[in-house]
């Protein structure tokens, strides 16, 4: 009924073929690669994704914000001078 066993491995030679060209030969440039990623998202989840990623940004610039515009926050170690 069923046959047991192992199956045979696949012949190496068609993984390890390697390619004369140099390795950046076979890449996409970044605009190909997004546009590729976004012709596989629902045109539905756009908005989505727009309103997320606007929220990291704004979140990502109000820290840096803060970081750099408090004055009660010790940045670096010229603070142990300014104490005395």
């Amino acid at each position: 009924m069923f046959r047991t066993g192992l199956r045979t491995a696949a012949p190496l030679a068609r993984h390890t073929q390697v390619r004369a060209t140099s390795s950046n030969a076979h890449r996409q440039p970044v605009k190909g690669k997004f546009r590729s990623m976004m012709e596989r998202v629902p045109k539905d989840v756009y908005p989505l994704i727009i309103a997320v990623s606007s929220v990291c940004a704004l979140g990502l610039f109000t820290m840096g914000w803060k970081l750099s515009s408090d004055p009660t926050l010790r940045r670096g170690p010229d603070h142990e001078k300014k104490s005395n």
